[in-house]
């Protein structure tokens, strides 16, 4: 499934996009607000080992992935978005990243927004949760303006703390979407 909003280009990831995600999770300002299981610094072949064990697996059996490419050069991945409609145990269909250079530009927004639509227009999602670290106020503003409700917080494990934090639950249900998109 291709997505084209006004600035970017949302396509499937594909082993050419190893390389970009293997540039971007050197970088610890990408990778610091995620989840605890991924090592760090990040191995060689971490991306590698990621698409071939899981999301050339996983693509398109209720679970998706998106390369976020720029519209001018949509074949060069700038971060990725993927939905899930199994709700895991960590409690979120919708997880995301974007590299440094990126970020500050609304891409984020754009992306999450389109997805959020996409899961609930295309794919009959009945509502959506995501989380995000409490120390990282720019995810939670992401996903505030894409329409999401602050729902509770509990303890998890982030990268940025080397142990537990504070972790934002956040919702957005079918009805608020469809209440949103009237206004």
């Amino acid at each position: 499934m291709i997505i084209d909003t006004k600035h970017l280009h949302l396509r499937p990831v594909v082993e050419t996009d190893i390389a970009n995600t293997q540039r971007y999770f050197a970088m610890w300002d990408v990778i610091k607000h995620l989840k605890n299981n991924d090592n760090w610094p990040y191995p060689c072949d971490g991306a590698e080992k990621f698409y071939h064990d899981y999301i050339k697996l996983e693509q398109g059996k209720d679970h998706w992935f998106w390369a976020i490419n720029e519209k001018d050069n949509p074949n060069y991945m700038i971060g990725e978005i993927e939905l899930d409609r199994e709700l895991p145990s960590e409690g979120e269909h919708i997880g995301f990243w974007l590299g440094t250079p990126y970020h500050g530009k609304g891409y984020m927004t754009e992306a999450l927004t389109a997805i959020r639509d996409v899961a609930f227009t295309q794919l009959n999602f009945e509502f959506l949760r995501i989380n995000c670290a409490v120390s990282n106020p720019a995810s939670k503003r992401v996903i505030e303006k894409s329409g999401f409700k602050h729902i509770g917080s509990k303890k998890y494990s982030w990268r940025a703390h080397s142990g537990e934090d504070m972790n934002d639950e956040m919702l957005l249900t079918r009805d608020e979407w469809l209440e949103l998109k009237q206004n």
